[in-house]
């Protein structure tokens, strides 16, 4: 043979051989989706023979070609599949994750059913559907009166309160051509207190900000937006589907009687208190989708003590509460006015507050603009005791906005680029011994003694009644706002069996994550593109858009020193290094990127590069085992 010839012939017999290799390993990966059942395809199966035939008459005949080729051929074969399988690895894992959502959703829709066999989740969808049209016309028509019936005391009090700001702010939110697109349920529950059922609806708008006085825009286009929000529903667990139509469509669900539109939530014609849960459902929050997070349940320390003592306190109720009276405060600090904070607040907390909205000689005052709250969670329970008769909770609430200094009423143009995140810590007090009214959950802003809304005079009494709402003896009033102090989590038992209980991180600990992340890549005092475009990656997978993410980048930069915990003994070492890794697994994969980004982090802790290597390995493992279990569980279930 010629040795042109031979080099052809050599080149031709390594080429098929890695073809062999790569055809090989696909086909391992794809677990037989290459077979063919009989016909077509003739020669397909020889032809690997052949190919076969050749290498190893080429190891033996001439090995200094043929042991190096088979060298190859193996490294090929073998990277090939490995890659086809950590892919499918990846897949499997996000599909898991999906089939696990699903299931958690129904398995709530069950608890619902036991009781309640008359509910349906198409049936409830369908009574939703018209609501957003509803609700996005009475805030632009700056009416909430319409949709007062079916709103939570928290939802429609703040709704009332942005609105009397936009009033003073001479501007209105004005949306039109408001089209639904479509709704899902994201979320369902069922406890002793509530019966929860949260809705993504996704529908497009034409969005802007007009001037009251005279109707121009000063903010927004004409080509429709599109967005989803999700709504959360709660009702009391003994309320049932009602045979006919009830709170959502405008009819009293006690009685049946047509209610009149208006702020009252007591029915005329049988005085039933239509907005408390306790015979239909009631909009208890409306949350940007983007900021939404899978609800997470988290044991706050002093909880379960303190529901020993009063059975009816509830997390829900108290966040509610908190939504309202941030906006009292914004509301009293805009106006200038402690009338927003007489009924809700301590009359220490009113002196303090006066101070920071006192005018000049121009008559102007510090207010925050564009106020925005992302989010109200329950940090702490603080039971009284014997030296203090005051119960406490301590709540945070982050929330964006910037500072103005200027006279109100007045013309102020929204410029929310200029706003900032802040964590604020609220406290609220209540005297020892005084119980939580479950019935009176979400209508928690009305006088616990008359019923009438909560407005007080000046000494804090009810304008109607009398009674005194601002001291703690009635129900949880304002004591301070303060810089945010960290969450009091109780030491709970991890749940055996529980298919990513450690995945589903909170909105808490995701952020907690990232700003570890940028600690980390600040170290140096820039962020660099790469590491910018990390960053964005592990935002999205877990939520975090990227208005809030600049926001993060702006607190640890401005924070001037390194947000990194300080995690004390080896089993808190572990637990923080194992979330880390569970949090860049949320894709089922965990990138080279990630891989620095944790090295970087955990090498304080004293692990190192193989503690990382092998921590990744056995959680995706894990993960991995754990989706085969819940997709399979999922199939079970639909055939049953």
């Amino acid at each position: 043979m010629r040795s042109r010839d031979r080099r052809a012939w050599l080149g031709r017999v390594i080429t098929g051989a890695v073809i062999l290799a790569c055809n090989l390993a696909l086909a391992r990966a794809g677990g037989g989706e290459g077979f063919s059942g009989g016909g077509g395809g003739d020669g397909g199966g020889d032809g690997a023979g052949e190919l076969i035939y050749l290498l190893i008459w080429l190891v033996f005949e001439h090995p200094v070609v043929g042991i190096p080729l088979l060298i190859v051929v193996g490294v090929v074969a073998y990277r090939s599949s490995k890659g086809g399988y950590s892919a499918h690895m990846s897949q499997t894992i996000r599909r898991g994750l999906a089939v696990d959502s699903a299931m958690r959703v129904e398995t709530g829709l069950e608890s619902i059913r036991q009781r309640d066999p008359a509910f349906t989740a198409d049936a409830f969808l369908t009574r939703c559907h018209a609501l957003l049209p509803g609700v996005q016309s009475a805030w632009s028509a700056q009416d909430m009166s319409p949709v007062r019936h079916y709103l939570s005391d928290g939802v429609f009090d703040r709704f009332s309160l942005q609105i009397e700001m936009q009033k003073g702010s001479g501007i209105r939110n004005a949306m039109r051509d408001v089209r639904v697109l479509g709704s899902r349920l994201v979320g369902s529950a069922s406890d002793r207190f509530f019966d929860t059922l949260h809705v993504a609806v996704t529908a497009e708008a034409v969005d802007a900000t007009v001037s009251l006085d005279d109707g121009r825009r000063l903010q927004g286009g004409d080509a429709p937006e599109r967005f989803t929000e999700v709504w959360t529903f709660l009702r009391r667990p003994g309320a049932k589907t009602l045979a006919r139509p009830g709170l959502l469509e405008g009819y009293c669900p006690n009685c049946g009687a047509q209610l009149r539109l208006s702020t009252s939530i007591t029915c005329e014609a049988c005085r039933a208190l239509i907005n408390s849960g306790e015979y239909d459902w009631v909009l208890s929050e409306i949350t940007q989708m983007e900021v939404w997070p899978v609800p997470v349940v988290e044991q706050i320390q002093g909880v379960a003590e303190f529901q020993q003592r009063d059975p009816g306190f509830n997390p829900q109720a108290i966040e509610d509460r908190v939504s309202a009276l941030f906006w009292h405060h914004r509301a009293a600090e805009f106006f200038g006015s402690e009338e927003y904070l007489n009924a809700v607040a301590l009359p220490a907390f009113i002196t303090v507050a006066r101070e920071a909205w006192r005018p000049d000689e121009q008559g102007r005052h510090l207010f925050y603009a564009d106020a925005a709250v992302g989010s109200v969670d329950l940090a702490g329970v603080l039971p009284g005791g014997e030296s203090d008769e005051m119960d406490r909770v301590r709540v945070r609430v982050q929330w964006s906005g910037h500072r103005e200094l200027e006279r109100v009423p007045g013309l102020f143009k929204p410029a929310r680029e200029r706003s900032r995140l802040t964590q604020q810590e609220y406290v609220l007090v209540r005297k020892r011994g005084v119980q939580s009214v479950q019935a009176a959950a979400l209508t928690s802003l009305h006088c616990p003694g008359c019923g009438a809304p909560q407005i007080a005079k000046q000494d804090g009494t009810c304008r109607y009644c009398g009674l005194r709402q601002n001291d703690g003896s009635t129900s949880w009033v304002l004591e301070s706002v303060a810089a945010f102090s960290g969450f009091s989590l109780a030491a709970v038992e991890p749940e055996a069996a529980k298919p990513f209980a450690g995945v589903r991180l909170s909105p808490k600990e995701r952020e907690a994550m990232i700003r570890c992340v940028l600690s980390v890549m600040l170290a140096d005092g820039v962020i660099d593109p790469k590491e910018e475009e990390l960053l964005t990656k592990m935002a999205a997978k877990h939520n975090i858009p990227d208005l809030r993410l600049k926001e993060l980048v702006a607190e640890v930069q401005n924070e001037g020193e390194a947000d990194l915990p300080q995690v004390d003994g080896w089993e808190k070492r572990s637990a923080f290094f194992r979330a880390l890794v569970q949090m860049c697994l949320a894709d089922g994969n965990v990138s080279s990127s990630e891989r620095q980004v944790l090295r970087a982090l955990v090498v304080r802790m004293g692990y190192t590069d193989v503690d990382v290597d092998v921590m990744i390995s056995k959680e995706r493992a894990e993960l991995y085992a754990a989706s085969r279990t819940t997709i399979k569980a999922g199939k079970e279930r639909r055939r049953a």
